[in-house]
């Protein structure tokens, strides 16, 4: 039956397999050579020293024989130690060719000496049928030499085949145990890539622990917000409320202040939606971005806020726009103290006694008194003009134009800016003028209106 016989060598386990085949072959070349060695023992002692030197090659070739013995004893063993078999097992049978060749050396040489004497021997017919027989067992023990001889070659071939597949199988051990370091070392870094892994994994959960908790505190601040905003919006919706009363009563005041100036206006004899569309872009202080009113529903104090913002903002721009005319109106009169000598309107002429047209009216004053502007202008004329002496006119905006006449002296010039009650000269008796007196008129877009109904609105707006 097949054996296996482990060699284990430095810490590393082998296996040598040994079929049913080999071991025949082993045992029948150990046979052979057992033979060999019991029948070179029987052979009698010759008296001739050949036949001791064939005796002891004989034995010097049985002798690898018998070393085989030991080692068929381990591979029929597998229990005993298998470091000591291996080598001596391959010494005996490197050994048993040599000691064969031996053997036929020796043969060859006894042959050689023996032919002499047996063709000296006659007088000895014992000895010589001894040799004959004797060259016979040696021829035959030839034979059987050379065949055990051919078997141990043959098992020589099959040792070191084996002993190639071993060597290739310790060779594909190593290679296995180089790639195990492989692996092993693979694992290391394997075990410190997952310990980095763990770290950053611990790492995350830490980071993600913070930010739940910033998450938790984000809701509970944006819950806080939420209630902080709605009261808010309801205070928002009650200022809101407020504002819109508040914005209702000026807009309510604004109507009624309009409306005086509106009937201050008025009594001047202009009219008002005319002057007011002259009026556009002589507003001052007023500018900003535009943003747009927020859509919201009807009804809310938000959008009746909007509402009463809205209306205020048109009635305050009305007032803005009547305030501006209010301020280019000349409504006092030119000289602090005077009576009126001359109305304006038809009359009769007093040089010539005829009928006559008077633009303007006529201010009787002490000479040489301050005559004053009635508002704010610019001069656009100072110097004589026929009929009229010494004369300035004032350019208040809006087509209003005032002129002052019969000054003894005029104070301002062309392009010179006046504020209210400012002196433009003296009053005096300069052209057609039979004492001294100020003619003062009051022009409209180069039409002459009657300065009496701006006096009048002026006593109105200054009442109290």
């Amino acid at each position: 039956m097949p054996r296996d016989i482990l060699i284990r060598t430095n810490g590393r386990v082998s296996y040598l397999h040994l079929s049913t085949r080999r071991q025949f072959l082993l045992t029948s070349l150990l046979t052979g050579a057992a033979l060999v060695g019991i029948a070179i023992s029987i052979i009698p002692a010759a008296p001739q020293p050949s036949f001791h030197a064939r005796d002891w090659v004989g034995l010097d070739t049985v002798s690898p024989y018998g070393d085989l013995l030991p080692v068929i004893g381990v591979f029929s063993d597998p229990d005993r130690s298998h470091r000591r078999a291996e080598p001596m097992m391959f010494a005996t049978l490197r050994s048993m060719p040599e000691a064969v060749a031996d053997l036929w050396s020796a043969d060859a040489a006894i042959n050689q000496n023996n032919l002499p004497q047996q063709a000296g021997s006659g007088s000895h017919p014992a000895t010589s049928g001894s040799d004959a027989d004797l060259s016979r067992r040696l021829a035959a023990q030839t034979m059987e030499s050379r065949r055990l001889a051919e078997k141990a070659r043959m098992l020589n071939q099959l040792l070191t085949a084996e002993r190639q597949q071993h060597q290739a199988a310790l060779v594909q051990l190593a290679t296995l145990n180089d790639q195990v370091a492989d692996l092993q070392a693979n694992a290391q870094n394997t075990d410190a890539e997952k310990n980095e892994l763990a770290l950053q994994v611990q790492q995350n959960e830490r980071a993600l622990a913070t930010m739940i908790a910033q998450r938790n505190t984000l809701q509970t601040t944006r819950a806080d917000m939420s209630r902080s905003i709605s009261g808010l919006e309801e205070r928002l919706a009650s200022l809101q409320e407020e504002q819109a009363d508040f914005a209702s009563n000026l807009a309510e005041r604004a109507r009624s202040n309009m409306a005086e100036m509106e009937k201050t206006i008025e009594m001047t004899g202009l009219k008002v939606d005319k002057l007011l569309l002259t009026t556009d872009g002589k507003a001052e202080g007023q500018g900003g971005p535009f943003i747009p009113a927020p859509a919201s529903a009807s009804g809310t104090s938000e959008q009746k806020l909007i509402e009463s913002v809205t209306s205020l903002g048109d009635e305050v721009g009305r007032w803005e726009k009547l305030q501006v005319v209010l301020h280019s109106l000349p409504l006092t009169a030119p000289v602090d103290h005077y009576y009126i000598s001359s109305t304006f309107g038809a009359r009769v002429d007093p040089f010539n006694g005829e009928k006559a047209i008077h633009e303007g009216v006529d201010m009787v004053g002490t000479l040489r008194s301050e005559v004053l502007a009635t508002a704010p202008g610019k001069v656009v004329f100072a110097g004589k003009q026929s009929g009229y002496g010494n004369l300035v006119e004032i350019d208040h905006g809006f087509g209003i134009h005032t002129i002052y006449a019969h000054l003894d002296s005029i104070q301002v010039q062309k392009g010179q800016t006046v504020d209210y009650r400012d002196s433009v000269g003296r009053l005096g008796n300069t052209g057609r003028s039979s004492g001294p007196h100020v003619h003062y008129e009051v022009r409209y877009n180069d039409r002459p209106i009657d300065p009496m109904g701006f006096l009048k609105a002026g006593r109105y707006v200054f009442k109290g």
